[in-house]
């Protein structure tokens, strides 16, 4: 009798533990969904509404494309500095009628490009997709990705410093991006500051490798890409600074791995930038005499592709013949030529 009345209140007791148990994981499961519901409705707020720099936007230059036209663009670029220096886009336009945008951000990296990939490609269905190199070298972080997806879903956490300058705006307008770039994000500069460096390039058959995070993002890249119908071509800016052989046989043999274009601009005698007067920073990037060049060369490449439309005599796109008159008159290249 005495083991039957233990084992009744031993029962009992797991019963209670049972209960308080289920009761501490529903608190649990409640808190948690109570904290995601006002994350949810505070990163509304924060968000940006527009992608206008006074609207609080991180890098309204490169996320300028969200104001564009849907499918618009024909060619989107991403990667570090050396891609918004040395690709002009109202010259892709002037000369051949493709239409481009810059999503570079300085010291990018492959995460953050691919962040930006997909960014764009929700409103956006380009032919091409160009992917500057230099960002290949620069180290990625595992936690990356993790950070991208959060700042995703909860864009408060990216955005928090953005509570001194919140206003009524933010608490009742729908998200509308009218921000446009006339430059399509190029930086443009005319500075000059020569470098005497005519051995960066010196041959070998070394390779540096890439860094097995970046690998991956480049295969990510490629993938998205190919899911979304565009061609992902592999570009290396002009550049003294961070660039060598080994890294180019690297990429090179990256780029023939994934069967993808590679044009790796300091090996191509055709483009010869003159590092006297086509630096603006001691090689580190091209100045817009440099970049002139470099465009030239990438939208003769892009022309012989055949699978790009010229637009210039389609009203759709008139905006971009306003936006050339602008960039002709900041450049004087009514005067100089183009």
């Amino acid at each position: 009798m005495e083991l039957d009345i233990y084992q009744l209140i031993q029962c009992m007791h797991s019963i209670r533990r049972r209960k308080q148990l289920k009761k501490n994981i529903v608190k649990s499961i409640c808190f948690v969904t109570i904290f995601v519901l006002i994350l949810l409705v505070l990163s509304n707020i924060f968000k940006p509404k527009n992608n206008l720099k006074e609207y609080g936007m991180h890098y309204p230059k490169a996320n300028g494309i969200l104001g564009e036209r849907e499918n618009s663009i024909d060619i989107v670029v991403i990667g570090d500095s050396e891609s918004y220096r040395a690709i002009i886009p109202m010259k892709l336009w002037k000369d051949y009628g493709f239409t481009t945008y810059l999503c570079g951000t300085p010291e990018q990296s492959l995460s953050v490009s691919y962040s930006f990939l997909k960014k764009a490609l929700k409103k956006q269905s380009p032919k091409i997709v160009i992917l500057e190199v230099d960002n290949f070298y620069i180290d990625s972080k595992l936690v990356d990705p993790v950070k991208s997806l959060i700042y995703e879903v909860f864009p408060i956490i990216e955005y928090h410093n953005r509570w001194k300058s919140l206003n009524n705006d933010d608490l009742f307008k729908k998200v509308k991006y009218t921000g446009i770039e006339d430059m399509k994000g190029y930086e443009y500069s005319t500075d000059v500051e020569p470098i005497d460096e005519t051995e960066y390039m010196s041959y070998t058959e070394d390779e540096e490798a890439v860094e097995d995070l970046n690998v991956m993002y480049f295969k990510l890249i490629n993938e998205y890409c190919n899911k979304h119908n565009a061609k992902l071509i592999l570009v290396c800016a002009p550049q003294t600074e961070d660039w060598n052989y080994a890294r180019h046989n690297a990429v090179d043999k990256l780029a023939k791995e994934a069967n993808v274009d590679f044009i790796d601009m300091n090996v191509i005698d055709e483009i010869d930038i003159d590092w006297d007067t086509e630096t603006s920073d001691g090689g580190v990037h091209v100045n817009y005499k440099g970049g002139k060049k470099a465009t030239k060369y990438l939208g003769d490449y892009l022309k012989n592709l055949n699978i790009l439309d010229d637009h210039r005599e389609d009203e759709e796109y008139k905006s971009w013949n306003n936006a050339l008159k602008k960039f002709k008159k900041l450049t004087d290249d009514d005067k100089l030529g183009m």
